[in-house]
């Protein structure tokens, strides 16, 4: 079909005054025709403007010379230019000037869009115009001054509820200048957009134009581009920025609605309608944004497939371009055979099928896409009914439940002013029996309160004499010299306790003091009968204990072998003792403050690996130089509760060794525990015998 004889002697009288550069250039841009008598079309087009070039210059040898100008020509310039300038104002200051423009000439539009772009934009007198500042603070709610002043007993419950109405008077505003600030951003951008579009559709349809207008126009599509890129960077600011102000006010009138004032307040309405309307129209303006961003989207892909459709074509041409033998012309004097020109049009016929099976297949899933947004949209119509509907329905069942709601606010109002009134009646009778009934009662109180002052006279004498024996006992632990045994060293232990202990039982063996008994059952019978070590003993046997310590520390409890032993030794000779208070800082404040709490615990400072036996042996004896230095100076009595919780320190740091050295620390540990416990015990006794002689001594008075 393609090789008919009509067609052939066409292309060779084509031939023979065309070269066949300009037929190829000419097909190479003509790529998109949809039928081959197009192509043909195209071919003659190709042609027409030489012919048209011979001809002007005939005409041109047979024209007449101009004429001379005259004076006239210089006011007609001078009007000419005038009459331009009031144009190009006219066009830049006035939009209905340009939509009459082009109205009336449409070809006109695509230069417009170019001036705009080239200029920055036309004259708007809304954008110079300052967005006006949210009115903030008490101007903002004029109609507050119109409430009626409460009473002062609930001032102090009016004050939130008016902090939470100014934030979401003040949220209210805020938000809606974001918004209008993200829709003008967002207007902003679909200009810029828009104005992208066009420039790249005009650059795609620049087919006939020189090669220097075609990179002009894709100079212009760039810059058009990076406008279009800043007015998006300064959209996505303005929109997120919109986006926590309208998170904000949404978070207020939450917080409004879970407070007790949320019946009560007029402005809740308003900022739910303010939060509705602001967030459809911010949405709107995104949503057309989107839209002009899936066109240019769509043309950019357009503008890719048509590139490589434009490429591929021109391979093939360029083949059959290299494969031509100039030395074998047609007889008629064309540079192409026969072959060439029937494999040339094969290739356009080819090219033009695979875009119209392209064409095809983007109109069925065009008409897919088109139907599922029909549909898509129908269902969003069906629900919106559906909502409306529920909403109609939940605006009713709102109304019934507000209106039953007071109704039970006023039973229960009612109710509780019955009750409180009979209540305050009831109050009165009482209190009126009541002060007949105690007259005649004072005789019989007066009687109770001269035997209950003999009981506490008894109770008083009983407690004085437990508070000496409790106070003997102290004093004997705390004691530089205390009292000892035959066969003991004075400066480092006490002599047996029985004694003391007896007097203290004696003293709460009245029956009133059970506590007291309890206590004494607690103290060991080693130390009512042996005596314990003091502090001072216990902090020398310590400096012992710490060096021994130390030589085993890497032998565990199974006992290892004299390599292991001679090992530890060399470890604890090459371990420098230097302590920095790293871990007892935060324990040793001030004399008042306790270092150990029954909350506290070594682990909140110290991690699982630093505490190795030299750690705990460094922290211990940390632990009793450093109550040792701050009981310099004070009175004994403080010095020594200090000391104990020095000691309560070193003894709950040497629990956690292991191996040999908390064998050798066994002993010291147990005198230490006791030391503590009858410490422990002796301050409680004196303790509960001092309360019970406050208590006492007050009930005197």
């Amino acid at each position: 079909m393609l090789r008919t004889p009509f067609r052939l002697e066409k292309f060779r009288q084509l031939s023979a005054s065309i070269n066949s550069s300009r037929i190829l250039a000419r097909l190479v841009f003509e790529v998109d025709c949809p039928h081959p008598a197009t192509l043909r079309r195209n071919v003659y087009l190709a042609y027409l403007p030489s012919a048209a070039m011979s001809t002007g210059s005939e005409s041109q040898s047979t024209q007449l010379p101009p004429r001379k100008p005259r004076r006239l020509l210089r006011k007609f310039l001078l009007a000419l230019v005038g009459s331009s300038a009031v144009v190009v104002g006219l066009l830049y200051t006035s939009k209905y000037f340009r939509d009459l423009v082009v109205s009336e000439y449409p070809p006109s539009k695509p230069v417009l869009s170019r001036i705009e772009s080239l200029i920055g934009g036309w004259y708007d007198e809304q954008r110079t115009k300052t967005v006006p500042k949210p009115i903030t603070g008490d101007s903002a709610l004029p109609f507050l001054t119109d409430l009626m002043s409460p009473p002062t007993t609930s001032m102090t419950l009016l004050s939130p509820k008016r902090q939470k109405t100014t934030d979401i008077a003040k949220g209210i505003s805020d938000a809606t200048s974001a918004v209008q600030a993200a829709i003008m951003s967002l207007e902003s951008l679909s200009s810029a957009t828009r104005n992208h579009i066009d420039g790249l559709r005009e650059a795609m349809r620049a087919s006939d134009d020189s090669s220097r207008s075609k990179e002009k126009k894709w100079e212009h599509v760039s810059r058009l581009a990076a406008l279009k890129d800043k007015a998006e960077a300064r959209a996505g600011e303005a929109v997120q920025e919109a986006k926590q102000h309208l998170n904000a006010l949404k978070e207020s009138l939450h917080q409004l609605e879970q407070s007790e004032s949320f019946l009560d307040s007029d402005l809740f309405p308003q900022g739910i309608k303010s939060y509705g309307k602001l967030r459809y129209d911010l949405d709107g303006s995104i949503l057309e944004v989107r839209k002009l961003q899936n066109e240019l989207s769509m043309l950019m892909r357009y503008r890719d497939l048509a590139s490589k459709t434009h490429e591929t074509l021109l391979k093939d041409l360029t083949s059959i371009h290299d494969n031509t033998d100039l030395d074998k012309a047609s007889k008629d004097g064309s540079s192409l055979s026969i072959g060439e020109l029937n494999s040339l049009i094969v290739v356009a016929h080819n090219q033009i099928g695979k875009l119209k099976a392209i064409l095809a297949e983007v109109e069925e899933k065009e008409k897919a896409r088109l139907v599922s947004a029909l549909e898509s949209q129908r269902r969003e119509l069906e629900l919106r009914e559906a909502i409306e509907q529920e909403l109609r329905k939940a605006r009713v069942q709102y109304s019934d439940h507000l209106s039953q709601m007071l109704r039970l606010k006023q039973d229960e109002m009612e109710h509780q002013f019955t009750f409180r009134l009979r209540e305050a009646l009831t109050q009165e009778k009482v209190a009126f029996t009541a002060a007949l009934s105690g007259w005649t009662k004072r005789m019989e109180a007066i009687e109770d309160v001269v035997d209950g002052r003999a009981e506490l006279d008894r109770i008083a004498k009983e407690t004085q004499a437990l508070w000496i024996a409790c106070e003997a006992l102290a004093s004997n632990l705390s004691s530089s010299v205390p009292t000892v045994g035959t066969g003991l060293s004075g400066s480092t232990t006490t002599g047996p306790l029985s004694d003391y202990v007896e007097a203290i039982r004696e003293a709460a063996s009245t029956g009133s003091h059970p506590f007291a008994l309890a206590i004494l059952e607690q103290i060991p019978q080693e130390v009512s009968k042996q005596g314990l070590w003091i502090e001072r003993g216990l902090k020398e046997r310590f400096e012992k204990v710490y060096r021994v310590c130390r030589r085993v520390a890497l032998v565990d409890e199974t006992s290892g072998s004299l390599y292991t032993y001679m090992l530890s030794w060399l470890q604890s000779v090459l371990t420098l003792d230097i302590f920095t208070n790293k871990y007892l800082r935060t324990w040793f404040k001030s004399p008042s403050i306790p270092q150990l709490t029954g909350e506290s615990d070594l682990a909140d400072d110290v991690n699982p690996p630093e505490l190795d036996t030299f750690s705990l042996l460094r922290s211990a004896k940390a632990a009793l130089t450093t109550a040792k230095e701050q009981n310099i100076g004070d009175d004994e009595q403080i010095g020594g509760d200090d000391s104990d919780d020095g000691i309560e320190l070193a003894v709950r740091l040497l629990g956690q060794l292991r191996g040999q050295a908390r064998v050798v620390a066994s002993d010291w540990l147990e005198d230490a525990r006791r030391y503590l416990e009858t410490k422990q015990a002796v301050h409680a006794l004196l303790a509960y015998a001092a309360a019970r002689g406050m208590s006492t001594y007050e009930k005197r008075l």
